[in-house]
């Protein structure tokens, strides 16, 4: 279910689109060395076309990105070149450049100063910082423009052991190319952070032109799911009204209906979402998506109790994921019988094996342990749920009173001392 993440306002969280961006990655990380499990996709919601990598091994993806992509094989271009930058180490390299720079453009203001106060001279001192500060910030650039030039190579090695072809990244350099003319200020982001020049376009264009690959089409479950992707993005992102218009009733494809149901639930008309999304689970009964959308649209019109096997059956159809297990839990929880506390708990904790960034996993958690009169492990999770949503002072108030509860040297007791250690190591970094 696409939902906006409390940690990071921009990072949206939707099961059925983060494992389509996965399975983008897969081949390419396993010709790159990387495990999937060392790699961080992030899907941001914004307009504009942008990915980068950030924090060692996380890729971010843009939504305006993904809805410009024509097919997959496009996506798979962008991570292709993303995934070079981390296997070229380049995270790292650009951060002493940007020291680099910075501590030029320092040492000619500070020059500047000198020879302007010599010389009583204030626009001599603005004059020699600016030239320093331009100088660094070419120096800069170039050093951008060789990176870029680096990761196009990397990219097209991963794609053809991948045995992808290019083309998709020919394409959307292609679709760069012609935003070079567009003022500063309307360019794409990625155009601004990943510097282009008709020397890649023409390196990538060659590689094409000789590659055995080229002209394969892309896999065609792929493309369906890249149309499944698209259409719940755009209804979701997009008002209501507009989806509704351009997936019109007229249209009986399954992602129209999709779309639709998405944009009925969004307009309140919940009944009618409902009965959609039963139609398209009489067509498809193994789509834990559809069982989680239907869940969620029952779970916010207050049928908790219809919503439970909805959720039942889309997390034992994958149930190794994590936000379908918090989204079971939940409901769980919120129906408030004791027998299914213990139920809750089990899936709180599965959930948390797999990803441990879900703030409300935690909160829930929380919840489910003090029902259960596990008030240690209820002050863990709060802990846990406060120092992941920048509450460090919350953080250490839980983590003291769960050592005070549970049993000394116990796992809990355990990850409760090194919250309140990670949290005073915080506290002096930022004294700094």
């Amino acid at each position: 279910m696409l939902a906006i993440s409390s940690v990071h306002a921009a990072v949206i969280r939707d099961t059925e689109i983060e494992h389509t961006i996965q399975d983008y990655a897969s081949p390419l990380l396993a010709a790159a060395g990387i495990q999937a499990k060392d790699l961080g996709l992030h899907i941001i919601k914004d307009k504009a076309m942008n990915a980068f990598v950030h924090g060692g091994h996380h890729i971010y993806i843009t939504t305006g990105l993904l809805t410009a992509a024509k097919h997959p094989g496009q996506i798979q271009g962008v991570l292709a070149h993303e995934i070079g930058h981390i296997t070229g180490g380049h995270l790292a390299r650009l951060r002493h450049a940007v020291s680099n720079r910075r501590k030029e453009a320092l040492i000619g203001q500070l020059v500047g100063v000198a020879i302007g106060l010599m010389g009583k001279n204030s626009s001599l001192t603005a004059a020699t910082a600016l030239k320093t500060q331009d100088i660094a910030l070419k120096k800069l650039h170039k050093f951008n423009r060789t990176q870029e030039r680096s990761a196009d190579q990397v990219a097209i090695k991963l794609l053809n052991q991948a045995q992808i072809s290019a083309r998709g990244l020919l394409e959307f350099l292609t679709l760069l190319e012609g935003q070079e003319l567009l003022v500063r200020a309307r360019q794409d982001p990625y155009l601004l952070t990943h510097p282009l020049t008709r020397a890649r376009i023409n390196f990538v264009r060659n590689k094409v032109k000789l590659s055995n690959l080229s002209n394969k089409p892309v896999n065609p479950q792929l493309m369906a799911r890249h149309a499944r992707m698209l259409a719940k993005l755009k209804a979701f992102l997009n008002p209501p009204s507009q989806t509704l218009a351009e997936y019109s009733t007229k249209d009986e494809d399954k992602n129209a209906r999709y779309a639709r149901a998405i944009a009925l639930y969004r307009n309140a008309r919940l009944n009618e979402a409902v009965d959609l999304m039963g139609n398209l689970i009489t067509q498809s009964p193994h789509s834990p998506y559809f069982h989680e959308l239907k869940g969620q649209i029952l779970f916010e019109s207050g049928n908790l109790s219809l919503a439970l096997p909805s959720y039942e059956k889309a997390v034992r159809l994958k149930p190794s994921a994590s936000l379908l297990r918090v989204g079971l839990a939940h409901i769980q929880i919120e129906l408030q019988t004791p027998s299914l506390n213990k139920s809750a708990i089990k899936n709180l904790v599965q959930a948390l094996r797999y990803d441990r960034t879900i703030p409300l996993c935690w909160h829930l958690a929380s919840i489910a342990y003090g029902r259960n009169n596990q008030l240690g492990m209820s002050a863990l999770m709060l802990a846990e749920y406060n120092e992941l949503t920048g509450r460090p002072a919350d953080a250490r108030q839980q983590a003291k009173k769960a050592i005070r509860i549970l049993s000394k040297n116990s796992p809990g007791w355990i990850r409760a001392q090194d919250i309140l250690r990670q949290n005073k190591q915080d506290r002096r970094h930022d004294a700094k």
